[in-house]
């Protein structure tokens, strides 16, 4: 009677082993870790292979293709490459994946839970891709060729993410743009009016009316949608001739060892007829030491240009804007009744 011996060898599995998968691996990372799998069943795998793979954790589904974790460096750059391959070379990439490839860096979409992919499907309009937002109409920026891609332009791109971004963090996220000037704030004014009106093809949906609302009110941050309330309750003239202007730009002087030179400053609150400055100081204001030196540089500037510079904290504006208009108004009263060039502090 034959006995039973068991089998005290090792168990090769008959199929490559994720370490020989080189041709695969190579592809992907030409193309920001991703491939279609066409193209894997094209270089010899199967489809029980690719399914053998995905389980062990080398690759997974994603937007329609197969991604491959360590052949990818920055997801922007994988998701945009997985839309292009999806829906063709066509495709407009927008939203959070256009703006970040561009050069905006950081954490942002995380924060503003803006990291769905986006992209306009050019040629077949009813497509859809899991885990992916279609903007099915037409695409009315200008496109920007990086590589293989093409990527809505910075401000475009960041103005259709506002699409994703929850309503309560949209001022917020636009606050965040405007404030690293990633969003000129005419053009895409103009943009965001050209949509309201219809053209293009497109209307407008609620972020982008919210977003024109927001712009044209040119404030920048919380603290300063606080003091535009405070100045318009306190009935203080707005626009030119002798009223405020939000967030506007002046040439100031700057000492430099050579003589004097000029560059570009964005004042909160301007009254340029009487070259007051209004700077509003926010909730997270001089969170480090070189923001608190820029600003004292830039406050230096704007007085050797001749601006008389008055601040506004967060804490004054929530607990009695009404003295914080007050405060305004006097200063206005004093520099215009001089009638003369208005004194530094």
């Amino acid at each position: 009677m034959a006995v039973f011996q068991p089998y005290r060898g090792s168990i090769t599995p008959r199929s490559r082993t994720p370490a020989a998968t080189s041709d695969l691996t190579s592809l992907a990372r030409d193309q920001q870790g991703v491939v279609t799998r066409p193209q894997a069943l094209g270089l010899g795998y199967s489809r029980r292979r690719l399914a053998t793979l995905e389980r062990q954790g080398f690759l997974r589904k994603h937007l329609g293709c197969l991604l491959i974790p360590s052949c990818t460096t920055r997801m922007s750059g994988a998701n945009a490459q997985a839309l292009t391959l999806r829906l063709g070379a066509g495709t407009v990439i927008t939203g959070a994946a256009a703006a970040q490839i561009l050069g905006c860096d950081g954490d942002w979409a995380t924060r503003f839970c803006a990291t769905h992919p986006m992209a306009y499907a050019s040629v077949n309009r009813h497509v859809s891709v899991a885990g992916a937002t279609m903007l099915r109409c037409q695409f009315d920026g200008c496109a920007i060729r990086h590589g293989d891609l093409n990527l809505a332009d910075q401000s475009t791109a960041l103005l259709d993410t506002l699409q994703v971004v929850p309503e309560e963090l949209r001022a917020h996220f636009l606050d965040y743009c405007l404030q690293r000037r990633w969003i000129e704030v005419g053009p895409a004014e103009r943009l965001l009016a050209r949509r309201s009106a219809g053209r293009m093809g497109r209307r407008s949906n609620a972020a982008e009316r919210q977003a024109l609302r927001h712009l044209r009110e040119g404030t920048h941050s919380a603290a300063e949608r606080l003091m535009r309330r405070a100045l318009l309750r306190a009935r203080i003239r707005h626009g030119d001739p002798s009223g405020w202007l939000a967030n506007h730009s002046v040439q100031v002087p700057v000492a430099k060892e050579a003589g004097m030179s000029h560059h570009l400053a964005r004042i909160d609150f301007a009254w340029p007829d009487c070259q007051l400055a209004l700077e509003v100081d926010g909730k997270a204001f001089h969170t480090s030491d070189a923001a608190f030196e820029r600003d004292r540089d830039r406050r230096n500037d704007l007085q050797l240009g001749g601006w008389t510079v008055v601040h506004a904290t967060w804490k004054s504006l929530t607990d009695d804007p009404g003295a914080v208009a007050g405060m305004v108004q006097a200063t206005l009263k004093r520099l215009r009744a001089s009638g003369a060039s208005p004194a530094h502090p």
